[in-house]
């Protein structure tokens, strides 16, 4: 539609979050790291790109069991949805956290809205505030679809 009205032009614009995002690479964020207290707090949340030792994305998988670690001692975050494939698109999809009490993977008392934006070499997200603490996103390695 933007290009049938002579708008092309306008979609090669990166979106401000390409640019102005935190960088995380704490090593705590990937599955099977470690056992911790680390919870998504006002400090953690916002538009943020996992490099290096953090890998690079949220899982977009229920966590195994025994290898809910990624810092936190609580359930870890997991993202529903899926991953934008265009240049410079943001997708909306869902934090969910499983549910050790039930085993529900996406318990519905705290699962919460997630944007994320697709910005070339890599995807920035805007990790929003636990609903309560210890519950923190999880990430891995994944190498951008081509």
């Amino acid at each position: 539609m933007l290009i049938a009205l002579g708008f092309e032009k306008y979609q090669q614009i990166p979106p401000i979050q390409c640019s102005k995002h935190k960088l995380v690479n704490d090593f705590t964020r990937r599955i099977r790291s470690s056992f911790g207290d680390k919870c998504d707090t006002n400090e953690t949340s916002g538009w943020t790109r996992f490099i290096d030792q953090a890998g690079t994305i949220i899982v977009d998988y229920v966590p195994e069991q025994n290898l809910r670690y990624c810092g936190t001692s609580g359930s870890p975050g997991w993202f529903y949805g899926v991953y934008p494939t265009q240049l410079y698109s943001t997708t909306l999809g869902t934090i969910c956290y499983p549910s050790s009490r039930t085993g529900a993977p996406c318990e519905r008392f705290s699962n919460q809205s997630i944007s994320v934006t697709h910005c070339g070499g890599y995807f920035v997200f805007d990790v929003p505030i636990a609903p309560e603490c210890p519950l923190r996103v999880c990430t891995i390695d994944r190498p951008m679809p081509s």
